[in-house]
């Protein structure tokens, strides 16, 4: 598979577009974002945000991580295209962020009762990161959260 990678700490309008695409396909429906300025304006809340993305050879985006600060402490996201999951992808992404910091917090859905968009269920990640090394902290998503999530933190 011929991927091609960047590391920037600025998305420019297009991949702000492809990214939209890319959360609206793949993470459930519930936390859809209505348009790209509302994806924007929840990404702005990343403090020092380092985006690294993975583009295929149509130069179409697959996957998207982000290092960035909240509450004084390193945390990251990550979406990747499902027909590129199983590949080695995420853990790339991973060993990435982990050179980068000392400790990483991330949120994780902890159930596969949501749907996405197409109708399809999404699969609750726990699993792929606790094969990461991750462990799952204590459940204290935000209350404003639709979704149960849970806490999870390397090492």
């Amino acid at each position: 598979m011929d991927l091609h990678f960047r590391k920037t700490q600025s998305l420019n309008p297009a991949i702000i577009d492809s990214l939209f695409q890319l959360w609206n396909a793949e993470y459930p429906e519930i936390i859809a974002h209505q348009n790209t300025s509302e994806l924007e304006e929840y990404l702005l809340t990343f403090k020092n945000a380092v985006h690294r993305l993975a583009f295929n050879s149509d130069a179409e985006l697959v996957a998207w991580c982000c290092g960035f600060e909240r509450e004084d402490l390193p945390w990251f996201a990550m979406i990747i295209d499902r027909q590129y999951q199983g590949l080695g992808l995420g853990s790339k992404f991973l060993s990435e962020l982990k050179k980068d910091y000392a400790i990483l917090n991330g949120w994780a859905i902890d159930q596969d009762s949501y749907l996405r968009a197409d109708g399809s269920v999404y699969p609750s990640p726990l699993a792929f990161y606790q094969k990461n090394d991750f462990r799952i902290s204590q459940r204290r998503g935000p209350k404003e959260s639709p979704i149960s999530i849970v806490h999870i933190l390397w090492p």
